[in-house]
């Protein structure tokens, strides 16, 4: 039996336990390893191996670089299987095999291997197994300090970058400062941050530590122009927004390897994410697979959410860096156009403060002329004095113009692309950019500046938003020249008001027209400084024109001779000037104004656009208001004052209005004189119709005459008569003559007094008017006619004998009122034909009868909704009159006439004779 492998004594123990506190004072896990594996060795004389669980494996603060290459003293796996005794037949030994566990939990294995002469007893395996148990607890505890210790520096380095974060403003410096911290505190292979370009939607490495890669490989890391989303490792963290850990990137496909990082084994991709916004990626890679801790994976993202914040921090700074900057150069703008009181100074001091504000080396400004095409240099900085003449004119030369108009319609800021200038070596200088001077859509010129980097980035100003500033810049310039142009425009229209309101004046002032025109037109060389002035208004009936008023500095004799009528239809070409209604602008070479009226206006009949030729023009305004044309007013310019041509026309063309005014006031008092005199004619003749009228009713015992007259207009042809002809015979007549108006109330009053006189003869009524009827065509106007109902009433009897020339037809109410008859048609109206042949008929008015006579105006009038009253609504009107009304039949009719019509106005006279006969209270009694 072969001896044992070690003795087991006092001694034995004392050792294991000195092995414990050996393991204690070592630093990493690959030293404990060695001296586990050493004293183990001297204790047992066996060959020893150890196994850990993967968990073990040293933290990237403990690893230390001895092991880089070499055979670790111990072995990882993630499972642990422990035989605990076996033969190995190849090698001639016996191994026994030891778990490395603490109570139930196994963290690994030591195996011992033996020569096989060496017999186990019982108490060496306790004594190994005690061992184990032991080595087991040192190495667990000596792990939890180590993972304590290294929590701790983890959380220093988080302490340590958010402290970082608040010293640095600068990104780039802070990315660097991070890199550094983390590759200090973990001894990571490679550590690098990229971030996010949102345009391109690339990722780029802005600072890296630990393995140092050279410009090449730098490039070939960031695949040139930036990782795209979705390429590599990096790329698929920044488009899933996750992390992304590769335990073994040799294995991986989604790995991108890259020259000079070779070593590398495992790696770890932590987004960087701020309000849900991707900011780019942090990349860590070690230089063995697994190499990973939960712990690590844990920590990290806190930093990484650390380094979030502070990119988001310092783009905000960043941004209220530059908002604040762009303030300050936009109030420095302001402050310039307020410091002064025209363009051309705030222009010039705008060039020269550029330099200061955003470091533009040249600058010039032009100015938009009155054509879209039109630009004038107004001031320049920076440029020689020999380029001048070559800068004025660089919005007229070829592709440069083109530039300028491209600028000018798109409003957008374009590169140049024309040399202006040349660099010291002879080569062209080509650096410049248009800018348009835009406020409110309106383009006022273009700003030209040099692109080249400058100052900017020693103002604090970074090159992304430098085109920006200078587009604001451009809006500042615009509003500035705006304000300015809108200060001159109320300058301008406030003299213009106030030189308007001085004719105005003069205008009310004036007594007569002749004074109003002479006034003014001796009042406009002091206004605007014209050399002739000449009014020409046409009159209304002849149509011929007349010379009202005239002013000459040059042709003053001419003028005083000038003819004050011209025939009618002197000059077609003023004719069309009237229709046109607006100013026209004519050369006139060499006429004098008695020349004026015959020249031939018809070439200038559209040269409506004020000129721009130092020449003095021939002016021609018609006078009118609306569509009513009274003349013109022509007038010839000075030499002098004609770069103010704009605003001396605006000033005359208001003048010619106040004239226009003047002239159609002039007008309206001729008239209102008129139409008072047409009202008083009227009025006369109401007066005068209204005396061949009964001015009341004459009233017999047992009748009731009543009647409602109502002309159209003021005076009517309506009329309407009661004629006594002896004690028991009264002659009723009522009658409408053609037309209304003023020649129908004549005509009435002919008609009414022939008829009045042949009533007196007491013939019966068919002779009386074919009496009238040969007087009348004997007298009165050819074209006007008279319908006429004429009766003979008998008070006693009452008998009725009537006749009709051509009027509407009565109506007989009986007394029942069930009972009603249209009296019989007759002959033609008067005044039409000599042979004019009526017949008397006779009719019995009983007691309780309502005769009712009555004219067109009655069943023509009208509704607003133009429907006509009629014969029916007439008929019906009657029927339902009932017997005993307290009103009597000619007001029911009358109310329901004016009813009916509403607001409409009268389409003709409406004139309603009433006769009623009387019943006594006993024949009333019996009836009803």
């Amino acid at each position: 039996m072969s001896p044992a492998p070690f003795e087991l004594n006092q001694n034995t123990w004392r050792h294991l336990f000195e092995v414990g506190e050996g393991l204690i004072s070592c630093c990493n896990l690959f030293e404990q390893a060695d001296y586990l594996k050493q004293e183990l060795n001297r204790l047992t004389n066996a060959q020893i191996e150890i196994w850990l669980l993967r968990r073990f494996e040293p933290l990237p603060s403990k690893s230390v670089s001895n092991h880089d290459g070499a055979e670790l003293p111990v072995y990882f796996n993630d499972e642990i299987a422990v035989n605990v005794e076996s033969e190995d037949q190849n090698r001639a030994c016996v191994f026994f095999e030891v778990p490395l566990a603490i109570k139930s939990t196994t963290l690994g294995k030591i195996r011992f291997t033996f020569n096989k002469e060496v017999i186990l007893t019982l108490q060496h395996r306790d004594f190994l197994r005690n061992a184990g148990r032991y080595i087991a607890a040192i190495l667990d505890t000596a792990r939890l300090s180590a993972i304590k210790d290294w929590r701790h520096d983890q959380l220093s380095l988080v302490r340590n970058v958010s402290f970082e974060i608040t010293r640095y403003r600068s990104t780039t410096e802070l990315f660097r400062k991070i890199v550094d911290l983390v590759q200090t505190t973990f001894h990571f292979y490679f550590v690098a941050i990229y971030t996010f370009e949102e345009t391109r939607k690339t990722l780029s490495v802005q600072a890296s530590a630990g393995k140092q890669l050279a410009a090449d490989q730098l490039s070939e890391l960031n695949m040139g122009n930036g990782i795209p989303l979705g390429e590599g490792l990096i790329g698929i963290c920044a488009e899933s927004g996750h992390e992304i850990l590769s335990t073994d990137v040799q294995r991986d496909p989604r790995y991108r390897a890259v020259a000079g990082l070779e070593g590398a084994r495992s790696e770890l991709c932590l987004p960087l994410i701020s309000n849900d916004k991707a900011l780019g990626v942090l990349q860590i890679i070690h230089d063995y697979p697994y190499a990973f801790h939960d712990n690590d994976i844990m920590v990290l993202k806190i930093l990484a959410d650390s380094i979030a914040v502070a990119i988001e921090n310092a783009d905000l700074f960043d941004d209220l860096f530059e908002k604040t900057w762009a303030s300050t150069v936009m109030l420095q703008v302001a402050e310039a156009a307020q410091a002064y009181d025209n363009v051309d100074d705030l222009l010039d001091a705008i060039v020269r403060i550029l330099p200061l504000l955003v470091g533009v080396d040249k600058c010039a400004i032009f100015m938009q002329g009155k054509y879209a095409s039109e630009f004038f240099l107004n001031a320049h900085y920076g440029f020689e004095k020999e380029l001048e003449p070559k800068l004025a004119m660089l919005p007229y030369e070829q592709k440069a113009a083109e530039r300028f108009h491209q600028v000018a319609v798109l409003k957008i800021p374009l590169d140049l692309d024309w040399p202006i200038d040349v660099e010291s070596n002879g080569t062209p200088h080509d650096c410049c950019k248009l800018v348009p001077l835009v406020a409110h859509d309106l383009l006022f010129g273009i700003m030209m500046v040099d692109q080249s980097a400058g100052k900017f980035e020693a103002a604090g100003e970074t090159a992304a938003n430098r085109k920006d500033v200078i587009m604001a810049i451009g809006r500042q310039i615009a509003l500035a020249i705006e304000n300015f142009r809108l200060e001159e425009s109320r300058e301008y229209e406030a003299y213009v008001t106030a030189v308007l309101l001085q004719v105005a004046q003069m205008v009310a002032a004036s007594e007569n027209l002749d004074e109003t025109l002479a006034n003014v037109i001796n009042l406009l060389p002091l206004l605007v400084g014209i050399d002739t002035a000449l009014v020409y208004l046409q009159d209304e009936q002849s149509r011929r024109v007349h010379l009202r008023s005239a002013y000459s500095k040059s042709w003053k004799s001419e003028v005083e001779e000038l003819p004050q009528t011209i025939k009618n239809g002197f000059s077609r070409s003023l004719d069309l000037i009237a229709m046109n209604q607006k100013p026209v602008f004519c050369q006139i070479g060499g006429n004098s104004p008695a020349q004026w009226l015959l020249l031939d206006y018809r070439p200038f009949l559209h040269n409506n656009r004020i000129p721009k030729t130092p020449d003095p023009s021939l002016v021609i305004f018609p006078l009118h208001i609306g569509n009513e044309n009274f003349g013109f007013l022509m007038v010839y310019e000075t030499n002098e004052g004609v770069e103010l041509r704009e605003k001396k026309i605006e000033i005359i063309r208001g003048v010619a209005q106040q004239l226009s005014i003047a002239i159609q006031n002039e007008r309206l008092k001729h008239e209102m004189v008129d139409r008072e005199r047409i009202r008083r004619e009227f009025q006369l003749a109401q007066e005068i119709q209204k005396t061949f009228l009964p001015e009341k009713m004459p009233q017999f015992p047992g009748w009731e005459i009543s009647v409602r007259w109502r002309p159209a207009l003021q005076v009517g042809g309506d009329f309407y008569d009661v004629i006594p002809i002896d004690e028991n015979q009264l002659g009723l007549v009522i009658a409408d003559v053609s037309d209304k108006g003023l020649p129908a109330a004549l005509t009435m009053t002919v008609a009414r007094t022939l008829i009045h006189a042949a009533a007196q003869a007491g013939n019966q009524p068919a002779e009386t008017l074919e009496q009238v009827n040969r007087l009348l065509l004997e007298n009165s106007r050819e074209g006007f006619f008279v319908t006429v109902f004429y009766a003979l009433l008998s008070i006693d009897t009452g008998q009725l004998v009537y006749t009709n020339a051509g009027h509407t037809l009565p109506l007989l109410l009986r007394k029942n009122h069930r009972e009603m008859h249209w009296l019989e048609k007759d002959g033609m109206p008067l005044g039409i034909t000599g042979e004019l042949k009526l017949e008397n008929k006779k009719i019995h008015i009983k007691p309780g009868d309502h005769l009712v006579m009555y004219t067109d105006g009655v069943t023509e009038a009208r509704s607003p909704e133009d429907t006509l009253f009629g014969e029916d609504r007439l008929f019906n009107t009657l029927h339902t009159f009932p017997a005993r009304s307290e009103d009597s039949l000619i007001e029911v009719l009358d109310s329901r006439i004016l009813e009916f019509q509403s607001n409409a106005p009268a389409a003709d006279d409406v004139t309603i004779f009433v006769i009623q006969r009387l019943i006594s209270e006993a024949t009333n009694a019996q009836l009803f």
